[in-house]
């Protein structure tokens, strides 16, 4: 498999390289790794994490995938965590797009090698993957960011009380913890406004706000109170829309 060499993925996962694969995709709707990848000649898989750019896919189809290797421990199958894998170091790979080679009808009977290459059809990229297969906002956001700026009503907040305030994003959610107080938001984005919009919802009041994400630099700007109407520019004022801004930087791995 072009993953049978574990040091060779673990380089690949170092540099943050996008690798491909091609092979049969496997699916199972008990496992742990629902999703995985076959027909390498060596007997071995990879499985593949990706759910919205691989659950429309067929399988048994023939696949190119492209993403980012990694590796990690595996502790094994029990009845409360199936998986086709035993306990070991597996390979994964976290798909960036997808392009179907073969449908099942369709495709040879296994791999030929040395055989010319398949016309490949368009990528199948997620909701969170732009169309030229660059990850999107949704997907980008993701991870541990550190709180470097903060103001309120046009009033910056001191260095010394932001000085460890970290956000956590997941695809779902935003958690913070300030003082003693942890807060949880739910979120949406929509990269189509311009501004970009975000949608920020704690219990039953949402907050309109704005964001900007270029590379490690997120910034986000929202009203505070009961307001009905969407921030418009990132800076912070009293009594307008404009009222908290945050700048924050992504936290290295």
């Amino acid at each position: 498999m072009v993953g049978d060499n574990e040091a060779s993925a673990k380089d690949a996962e170092s540099r943050n390289e996008v690798s491909a694969l091609e092979g049969i995709l496997k699916i199972h709707p008990k496992y742990l790794f629902k999703y995985y990848i076959t027909g390498f000649g060596n007997g071995q898989a990879c499985a593949l994490f990706g759910k919205e750019k691989l659950e429309p896919i067929e399988a048994g189809s023939r696949i190119h995938v492209e993403g980012r290797l990694g590796t990690r421990f595996h502790e094994g199958g029990s009845e409360q965590n199936l998986s086709p894998f035993p306990r070991t170091s597996y390979i994964f790979m976290e798909v960036e797009t997808v392009r179907v080679l073969h449908p099942p009808e369709d495709r040879p009977d296994g791999p030929t090698k040395g055989s010319p290459p398949v016309p490949a059809e368009k990528p199948l990229p997620g909701p969170d993957v732009a169309k030229d297969g660059v990850k999107g906002d949704p997907e980008k956001i993701q991870g541990r960011w550190t709180v470097i700026s903060a103001e309120d009503s046009g009033h910056k907040t001191p260095d010394e009380l932001i000085q460890n305030l970290k956000w956590v994003i997941t695809k779902d959610t935003i958690t913070y913890k300030f003082g003693d107080t942890i807060t949880e938001w739910t979120y949406k984005l929509d990269q189509t406004k311009k501004p970009k919009a975000i949608d920020l919802t704690e219990g039953d009041r949402t907050a309109l706000g704005i964001y900007s994400l270029e590379g490690d630099t997120l910034m986000i700007c929202f009203p505070e109170g009961a307001k009905d109407e969407r921030s418009t520019a990132f800076e912070s004022k009293a009594n307008s829309v404009n009222d908290v801004l945050i700048v924050l930087k992504r936290e290295k791995p």
